[in-house]
């Protein structure tokens, strides 16, 4: 049995992936190297593509021929995350040894921002104990004052850690 190929459906997840991914049309463009007027036509299922094109298309968003195509995942599609978590590992995956340690730095701040205070925390009577200033450095970049900076290089034992990365 063939599965009919919807142009407009195809264009719809192309269109779904690039923008989890954080690209641009013109951006996509560049990567299955097209003009941005034929990509945005892709998207919009006003045309059909070369198998060049999907191809370049398929690598450049990490999506199977089935499923851009057809809409059709497989089995072995890593199903046990969502698809926003799918887009952050396949962004991080595309970032240098140096931009994932960076990243993990950052996720740890907003760990932390996102935590509920405790009941140690809230028998200081400090509500706003996640806003307050430190005087130490920023744990961005040791050598940097923290005039604002809401935590400190001992607030990240991970830090620790970075060349186990």
């Amino acid at each position: 049995m063939t599965m009919p190929y919807d142009r407009i459906a195809t264009g719809d997840r192309i269109r779904e992936k690039r923008i989890l991914l954080g690209y641009t049309q013109d951006d996509m463009a560049e990567k299955i190297n097209r003009v941005p007027k034929y990509y945005a036509d892709i998207e919009r299922g006003n045309c059909g593509m070369s198998i060049e094109t999907m191809l370049a298309l398929s690598a450049a968003l990490n999506m199977s021929l089935d499923y851009l195509l057809l809409g059709k995942e497989h089995s072995s599609h890593n199903s046990k995350y969502s698809k926003e978590a799918n887009a952050i590992l396949e962004i991080i995956d595309n970032f240098t040894e140096e931009q994932q340690r960076g990243f993990l730095r950052i996720l740890h701040i907003f760990m932390e921002i996102w935590k509920v205070p405790s009941e140690k925390d809230k028998k200081r009577n400090s509500p706003n104990l996640l806003l307050e200033p430190t005087a130490k450095t920023s744990p961005l970049n040791d050598n940097t004052p923290a005039s604002n900076t809401i935590y400190t290089d001992t607030d990240f034992p991970f830090e620790n850690q970075q060349n186990n990365l």
